[in-house]
C-alpha cells in the first residue's frame, strides 16, 4: 500500500506522478475492466499520453538543468 501511494504521488518538480510518467496513464484504484473498442480507443490515447507527458518532462528537466547552472556559475563567479 505504501509503494502504490508513493507511485500514486504527484511531485512539484514534474507535476506528474511516478506512475503516470512511467506508464503514462493514472492507476487504476478500481480494477473495472473496460469493453474493447474503449481498449483500442484508449490505447491510441495512452500512447499519445506517453509522448505528450514525455515532453514535457523532458522540459521541466531541461529548464531545471539550466537554473542549476546559472546558480553554480554565479556562485562560482562569487568565489573567484
Amino acid at each position: 500500500m505504501a509503494e502504490f501511494a508513493y507511485n500514486n504521488w504527484q511531485y512539484s518538480s514534474t507535476d506528474k506522478s511516478p506512475f503516470l510518467v512511467n506508464l503514462g496513464r493514472h492507476s487504476n484504484i478500481n480494477g473495472q475492466e473496460q469493453g474493447s473498442l474503449e481498449k483500442v480507443q484508449e490505447a491510441n490515447e495512452f500512447i499519445y499520453g506517453i509522448k505528450k507527458t514525455r515532453k514535457e518532462i523532458e522540459e521541466v528537466l531541461r529548464r531545471t538543468n539550466e537554473v542549476m547552472i546559472r546558480r553554480t556559475n554565479k556562485k562560482q563567479g562569487e568565489v573567484v
